[in-house]
């Protein structure tokens, strides 16, 4: 394994400043793929509005002002267009649902949407993509997973999200010829194709090496590193679990050193987190194990030197952890009623947790020590959450939330 990690040639890693983020919040995890935000002033929050959301686990993605959404309502798939400053809604677009869960964990859409170049782009549970304009919401092009076919692997339809690497859109959809997709986001034509990654839940992450844009991606069978102007796979390392009903669902982390940056990668299922260094220390592994941050669904989020996220399976209950990221040592743990979402903002981390709990604390390896928590959203919440303008996005079982911060 260690003439794997001898070959992970990564060199440089852009990491925009947190105090420099975009106001919007185009795609899955935010501006910068991390899960950072500006920070907010983090007062007490006040409802500045919401409305009701459609079924799944889609999360919201904002730009220019806008919210948009992705659920089902009944037998119809929707996508909405809400003015982020009053909660009005400006268009919807429908086309008939025809997903249905061989396994009862709903028929709603998994992934998030991705805003880009004035589209906002849904991928479905079966595998279709869509375009649509964001001003009025018209359909631009479709494309869909030839024959409809599903993977075997993809347990609860695909569940990652659309990504935007390189000025092209990327995607997982697992199968034998289309293992690894890229499509012009302007028109879905295929850019290109890479045989044999079969699906993951996990959606990708840019990543710059020496000037050059790559795609960090963690499929079924583990985490490939993707030239993105090439397509050529640099490098692989086997990250999976040995039971089959199983997923890797959250993203590559970069932690460390803006220069040298390491990744770290996690899951359950008794896979755990695995911690790589930055190449000038030897793209090693740092450590490897079960017991210090395996992340069911969520993507942690990287702050000076830790790891801020929820260890455990969302079924048998989980636990907010602060992790040292180079040691794997826990510095502290906080029981939690299941699974959820940490966002960094500014020097402080907004944790909203699957009953519906809400609670603001510094990021700090020393205690967990919150000075805000309150319960305003209604469980399950499992959709990752949108920062935008001063304002939370949350969409909980029933309803979209745009919470204000007032000033500390």
């Amino acid at each position: 394994m260690q003439r794997h990690f001898a070959l992970f040639g990564i060199a440089y890693c852009c990491i925009i400043l947190v105090g420099k983020a975009k106001a919007d919040w185009p795609h899955f995890l935010g501006p910068t793929s991390d899960l950072r935000a500006p920070g907010l002033g983090l007062g007490p929050p006040t409802l500045a509005w919401q409305v009701a959301a459609h079924e799944g686990f889609s999360g919201p993605v904002t730009a220019k002002g806008k919210v948009f959404t992705y659920g089902r309502s009944e037998k119809m798939e929707i996508v909405q267009s809400i003015d982020l400053a009053s909660g009005k809604i400006h268009w919807q677009q429908t086309w008939p649902a025809v997903y249905e869960d061989n396994y009862s964990r709903g028929n709603g859409p998994r992934g998030t949407p991705v805003c880009h170049q004035g589209l906002v782009i849904v991928m479905g549970p079966e595998g279709t993509l869509r375009a649509l304009d964001q001003e009025s919401g018209m359909l631009v092009w479709k494309w869909g997973i030839p024959g409809g076919i599903i993977p075997r692997d993809a347990f609860f339809g695909y569940g990652f999200s659309p990504a935007i690497i390189n000025e092209k859109l990327w995607i997982n959809p697992g199968m034998e010829d289309l293992g690894i997709v890229a499509l012009d986001p302007k028109t879905g034509k295929i850019l290109h194709q890479i045989r044999g990654h079969k699906a993951g839940y996990s959606t990708p992450i840019p990543w710059h090496i020496g000037g050059k844009v790559h795609g960090a991606f963690v499929t079924r069978e583990g985490f490939s590193l993707v030239d993105a102007t090439t397509a050529e796979v640099i490098h692989r390392v086997p990250f999976r679990a040995r039971a089959e009903a199983s997923v890797n669902a959250a993203s590559p982390v970069k932690w460390g050193q803006r220069d040298n940056p390491g990744l770290f990668l996690t899951a359950c299922y008794a896979t755990g987190g695995l911690a790589l260094s930055g190449p000038q220390r030897g793209a090693k592994a740092l450590w490897k194990n079960d017991s210090s941050l395996s992340c069911h669904f969520a993507t942690p989020v990287y702050h000076q030197g830790h790891l801020y996220g929820f260890h455990g399976r969302q079924e048998e209950g989980a636990q907010l952890r602060c992790v040292e990221a180079e040691t794997g040592v826990v510095k502290w743990t906080e029981e939690s009623a299941g699974c959820g979402w940490v966002i960094l903002c500014g020097e402080e981390i907004v944790v909203v947790a699957e009953d519906g709990t809400l609670s603001i604390a510094p990021a700090s390896p020393k205690a967990w020590r919150p000075r805000h928590t309150s319960k305003p959203f209604v469980g399950p919440v499992r959709a990752v959450p949108a920062v935008d303008r001063g304002m939370l996005l949350v969409r909980d079982a029933k309803s979209l939330h745009a919470l204000a911060f007032g000033p500390k």
